[in-house]
């Protein structure tokens, strides 16, 4: 099965599902977040009526502008630790810098077990991103916006079984993505891995 582990909703519907058919996609994973600022009591009950009462695999992109909206994040993994582990998933590129990824990581450290997709590879410091993710099991990398062909062929050499296909569309072609992951993969198993195995065995798909 092929899952694109990261799109938005677009408008018409038949517009993405057109792209899912055209790349071979079976799936595609659907972004809505929660929202940071909010105290922990607020953000539990937030996460628990807004996410696990309606059944969602997880709680959506953060994209901080912002070191300290990056330290927010802190009170949603206190909350995940008091209902329920979701994977978080971070923009990582532009205009979050490298201290900002730095306290991302800190925060991973914080709290082990909390699966953290680093959103697209961590941009022009894809090298730090994946040299950490090999140290920290549960740290996953998102393949979209890869700020080059050879951090996208490292990740699947060095993380197999942490590298998600996904393309960020609208913002990127679902064909174009896989064709870059089936392309740069060492070997055809490592794609499949890629390509969808990985993120079905992290939502924990039935």
């Amino acid at each position: 099965m092929v899952i694109d582990s990261h799109e938005h909703i677009m408008f018409p519907a038949r517009m993405q599902l057109d792209k899912m058919d055209e790349a071979g996609v079976d799936k595609a994973v659907l972004f809505g977040a929660v929202p940071l600022g909010m105290e922990l009591e607020e953000a539990e009950k937030w996460i628990d009526t807004q996410i696990t009462s309606n059944f969602l695999y997880g709680i959506g992109e953060f994209t901080p502008s912002s070191e300290q909206q990056i330290m927010q994040l802190e009170t949603i993994f206190q909350a995940l630790k008091n209902t329920r582990i979701y994977p978080v998933w971070v923009h990582t590129f532009h205009p979050v810098t490298m201290n900002g990824i730095k306290r991302l990581m800190s925060l991973c450290e914080k709290y082990p077990g909390i699966p953290v997709i680093f959103g697209h590879l961590g941009g022009s410091n894809w090298m730090d991103v994946i040299k950490f993710a090999k140290e920290h099991d549960d740290v996953y990398l998102d393949l979209s916006a890869a700020f080059a062909s050879i951090a996208t062929k490292m990740a699947l050499a060095e993380l197999p079984e942490r590298c998600l296909y996904s393309s960020d569309a609208p913002y990127g072609e679902p064909y174009l993505y896989r064709q870059l992951i089936e392309f740069v993969s060492p070997d055809k198993r490592t794609a499949e891995m890629a390509l969808g195995e990985n993120i079905y065995r992290l939502l924990e798909l039935h």
